[in-house]
């Protein structure tokens, strides 16, 4: 498995964020889309292992993932396995045939920003601020990058969503792994969905 090399950077202003990757000369590979997924727990029907598999629509194409949290305080402490797909649905109902519970519907926006290796993210999530997402082969990648965009590394928090409802939100980690529909259209419900 690959580890993950990511950093997150909360609360950013995407205007600001498209006019400092284009003075950066970043390229935007996918403009601003819906992307859809399905979440499924493995052989453990307990979210707070922070193991998990998934099928998501990106508009532009469908991957399957896997993916474990080791250590949310660290840059490479998420663990993934990622490939593409040709269909969704059929996916998602692979995944459902061979025995992995879905778990979560869920929804984002996001655009995606290149260069020399690095991938960068603005990403929107239900009732969560805009947030920056930059990942690259290894931490001094990121690191770079991060200080070429104007972001203070310092600040970098990493892990999984959840973690971020976690930090924005008075929502915890485990209350939003137990939302079974996560949508923009579901968004002012969340409260009462958790039980808040």
């Amino acid at each position: 498995m690959n580890n993950e090399i990511e950093a997150k950077y909360l609360s950013v202003n995407l205007e600001g964020c498209r006019a400092d990757l284009r003075n950066a000369e970043f390229s935007c590979v996918r403009p601003w889309s819906l992307m859809r997924r399905y979440t499924f727990m493995l052989t453990e029907l307990n979210p707070s292992l922070h193991k998990w598999a998934r099928v998501r629509d990106e508009g532009d194409k469908i991957t399957m993932t896997f993916k474990q949290v080791h250590d949310a305080q660290r840059i490479n402490g998420t663990e993934e396995v990622e490939f593409e797909v040709s269909d969704f649905d059929s996916a998602v109902l692979f995944m459902q045939r061979i025995g992995f519970i879905h778990w979560a519907y869920q929804e984002n926006q996001r655009e995606t920003w290149v260069k020399d290796g690095i991938e960068v993210t603005l990403n929107e999530w239900p009732a969560l601020p805009p947030f920056v997402e930059i990942e690259a082969a290894n931490e001094t990648l990121v690191k770079d990058a991060s200080k070429e965009l104007g972001f203070d590394y310092g600040k970098a928090v990493f892990g999984g969503i959840g973690r971020l409802y976690g930090l924005q939100t008075a929502f915890t980690e485990e209350d939003i792994s137990n939302v079974r529909e996560l949508t923009f259209s579901k968004a002012k419900t969340l409260q009462v969905e958790v039980g808040t």
